[in-house]
């Protein structure tokens, strides 16, 4: 049998209302009150845990197993901004064709309602902890089913706006994009403040001028590389916006 393959998509509540909640923070300063229903039935109580990934898991994914908590809700929620991968299908009778993936950008926790079909917690990195929210009492509150085929999940073709190199950032380790991010808006910067304070930067390379027999003689020189006054202030624009903007996890 082919196995079939889905595209992980970036996480919205409205993509994700048919599994359960997005626990996301406010646009500006603020509250946001009432996110997720925790719900832990009429024996159960809300057990509040600390899960650190052993694992990184990276886009292609491959999907054997899934399993769901009929007795109570299970939230995931990022406790220092780890990007993860969220995969569900509906609640129900298990059915493998209606199995949806998601990417969290680190800044967004999830919700499963009772009985929501998922795999197991899929962490970009190693080492990130997440708060985990989950009913604790009696019962068996764990079912598994496993997939015939598996199935594999590969990034979006979509761009996601909120990323300047879209789906590289689906695509691959969210922290390391934003390190990379991180880096090339302190390069613009760094350039911009050169060009506009000395006019340019100075840098040396050595070269060979002769060679008698056994003895090489190098000399080093200095080279000079103008940086116009507009693109100075172009460079500083941009990195000072990439900084801003451009880095997962980072609000404003």
């Amino acid at each position: 049998m082919t196995r079939r393959t889905i595209r992980a998509e970036p996480l919205t509540a409205e993509a994700f209302a048919p599994f359960g909640d997005v626990i996301e923070g406010p646009a500006v300063p603020g509250r946001a009150d009432d996110l997720a229903a925790v719900l832990v039935g009429r024996d159960g109580r809300p057990g509040v845990h600390v899960l650190r990934a052993e694992n990184g898991a990276a886009l292609p994914l491959t999907v054997e197993r899934m399993e769901r908590h009929p007795l109570g809700s299970q939230a995931f929620v990022p406790m220092g901004g780890g990007a993860f991968f969220v995969v569900v299908a509906p609640a129900g009778e298990f059915d493998p064709t209606a199995i949806r993936a998601f990417v969290a950008n680190g800044r967004q926790g999830i919700n499963y309602r009772p009985g929501t079909w998922h795999h197991g917690f899929l962490a970009a990195k190693a080492g990130d902890d997440f708060l985990m929210i989950e009913r604790s009492g009696p019962g068996e509150n764990c079912d598994f089913a496993d997939l015939e085929t598996p199935l594999r999940v590969t990034a979006s073709e979509a761009r996601p706006s909120r990323y300047p190199l879209g789906a590289l950032a689906v695509a691959a380790d969210l922290t390391s994009y934003a390190a990379m991010m991180k880096i090339a808006a302190i390069a613009l910067i760094a350039l911009g403040v050169l060009g506009l304070v000395y006019g340019g930067f100075t840098y040396t390379r050595d070269r060979d001028a002769a060679k008698l027999g056994p003895i090489e003689i190098q000399v080093t020189d200095k080279e000079f590389v103008p940086v116009p006054l507009w693109a100075g202030v172009v460079a500083l624009a941009a990195g000072a916006g990439l900084l801003l903007f451009g880095i997962p996890g980072r609000k404003v």
